[in-house]
C-alpha cells in the first residue's frame, strides 16, 4: 500500500520539555494504524501535530505527497485530514443533523455573505450539505436521530456523533483520540464496526486508544511512542509482544527482586 502521512524527524520541544522527540512513522493508505503509549507519550501532541494545531520545532509532516507542516489547522482539514477530541466537542442544543452539517464548512461554495443574503446559490448549499450530513448519519447508523437534540444522547452515540461530523469533511484520514474511552462493551463493539467500515469505503483510520485489546482487534498496524521517542511499530502481535512496550507499560522488573 502506498504512503498517506509520512511524518520525518518531528520533534516538539515546549521549553526543556520534548514532548515529540525525533519520530518517523509512515501511515498506509487505506489501513486502521494505531498509536499507543503510556501516558505523557506525546500521543496527542503527535495528533496537534498533523492536524495543524502545532507547527513542529524540527522536522517535517507530509500528507498525500504534500509538505503540511507549517499549514494552519483550517487548511490541513480542507486537504483532507479529520479528527476527533478526547473529550466531546459537541453543540448540544443543535440537533444531531446541524452538528454533522458543521464539519462541511471547509468543503461548501457559498459565501458568508451569500448565507446571510440567502442567495440561491447559499440556498443550494445547504440543501446539499443536508442532504450530504444525512448521508453520513445512515452510514453511522444514526439517520433516525437526525433531528434530536445532541444533548440527548447517551455518551457512546455523542462519540458516534462527533465521528460522523468529521466523516461529513470527507477526509482522506481520520484521527481518532481515545474514540473509545468510557465506552462499555456494546459501545465499543459498534465503534469496532464502524471503524472498519470507514477502513472499507476507503478512509484511512489513525488512533490513540489505551485498550489494549480494542486496538489489538481493529488495527492492522501499531507505532509506539514512550517519553515523546518511538520504541515500537509494525502489526499488532509484534508491537504489543517486543519486550521495550511491556517494559513502558509495566515498568522494569528490578534483577534483584525476589
Amino acid at each position: 500500500m502506498a504512503v498517506l502521512l509520512q511524518a520525518s524527524h518531528v520533534t516538539m520541544q515546549f521549553g526543556g520539555l520534548k514532548a515529540v522527540n525525533d519520530v518517523d512513522m509512515e501511515i498506509k493508505k487505506g489501513e486502521v494504524h494505531a498509536l499507543i503509549g503510556p501516558n505523557g507519550a506525546g500521543k496527542t501532541t503527535f495528533f496537534n501535530i498533523v492536524s495543524g494545531i502545532y507547527t513542529p520545532t524540527s522536522g517535517t509532516v507530509t500528507f498525500d505527497g504534500e509538505d503540511i507542516t507549517k499549514l494552519k489547522a483550517h487548511q490541513v482539514t480542507a486537504r483532507g485530514i479529520a479528527r476527533t477530541f478526547q473529550n466531546i466537542l459537541l453543540f448540544e442544543n443543535m440537533n444531531i443533523v446541524r452538528n454533522v452539517m458543521v464539519g462541511a464548512h471547509t468543503r461548501t461554495g457559498s459565501s458568508m455573505l451569500g448565507s446571510v443574503l440567502r442567495t440561491r446559490r447559499s440556498r443550494e448549499a445547504e440543501k446539499e450539505c443536508y442532504e450530504n450530513a444525512m448521508q453520513t448519519l445512515e452510514f453511522v447508523g444514526m439517520a433516525d436521530l437526525a433531528m434530536q437534540s445532541a444533548s440527548g444522547l447517551p455518551y457512546g452515540k455523542k462519540r458516534i456523533l462527533e465521528i460522523a461530523r468529521a466523516l461529513n469533511s470527507k477526509p482522506k484520514i481520520i484521527m481518532l483520540d481515545e474514540p473509545a474511552a468510557g465506552m462499555n462493551s456494546t459501545e465499543s463493539a459498534e465503534l469496532s464496526r464502524l471503524i472498519f467500515r470507514m477502513r472499507d469505503m476507503g478512509v484511512t483510520v489513525l488512533l490513540v486508544e489505551h485498550d489494549m485489546k480494542f486496538v489489538s482487534d481493529i488495527s492492522d498496524s501499531i507505532t509506539v511512542l514512550d517519553h515523546g521517542q518511538k520504541i515500537c511499530d509494525g502489526d499488532p502481535k509484534t508491537a504489543l509482544n517486543d519486550p521495550r512496550v511491556i517494559e513502558a507499560y509495566l515498568g522494569k522488573e528490578e534483577e534483584d527482586a525476589e
